[in-house]
């Protein structure tokens, strides 16, 4: 379960600083900053205050939700998409999010070559036109193919003959 100290960490490591760096944006030393992230003492309003001109989502650290305002311009411009795409198509955004996220059990083991669970198996299959995607049910066998151009066929060496070049014809007569 997350908790306010360990979203502090994620913050902290989100903007690049040290526990050190990170309490003096918060107006503390370094052994409260280490206390805060261990969940050991909470945080008071001024240092959530002071952190939250530096860049930190405060609303994330408390409540656990991720504010519009700190997400990078790529995170906004997915939100942007997700928004636009007909609700009907959700479910196959959260499928290919899941397939692609480095939290996925199945592609982590696949990245790193261990055997997948048929549980844990991915759950895509992509055919057909650009944006169609078909969900592949549990049990279901799917193979993914990668196609290779053929290599082009190698270029033959001139072959040079040792006749001596033809005289050209004149055209005066």
């Amino acid at each position: 379960m997350s908790t306010v100290g360990s979203r502090l960490r994620e913050e902290r490591d989100r903007l690049g600083l040290t526990q050190e760096a990170f309490g003096r944006h918060g107006g503390v030393q370094k052994r409260a900053q280490i206390t805060y992230e261990a969940d050991e003492r909470s945080p008071d309003a001024a240092y959530l205050s002071a952190l939250a001109t530096h860049g930190v989502d405060v609303v994330y650290v408390l409540a656990g939700v991720r504010s519009e305002a700190t997400l990078s311009d790529e995170e906004s411009a997915l939100i942007t998409m997700w928004r636009a795409t007909p609700p009907d198509r959700h479910q196959a955004l959260l499928h290919v999010a899941a397939a692609l996220s480095d939290n996925n059990p199945a592609r982590s083991a696949l990245v790193h070559g261990m055997p997948v669970p048929k549980r844990m198996a991915p759950s895509l299959h992509f055919a057909g036109p650009v944006g169609a995607a078909h969900v592949v049910q549990d049990g279901d066998q799917h193979n993914t193919h990668y196609h290779q151009a053929p290599a082009p066929a190698p270029r033959q060496p001139a072959v040079k003959s040792s006749a001596a070049p033809r005289k050209r014809a004149s055209s005066k007569s």
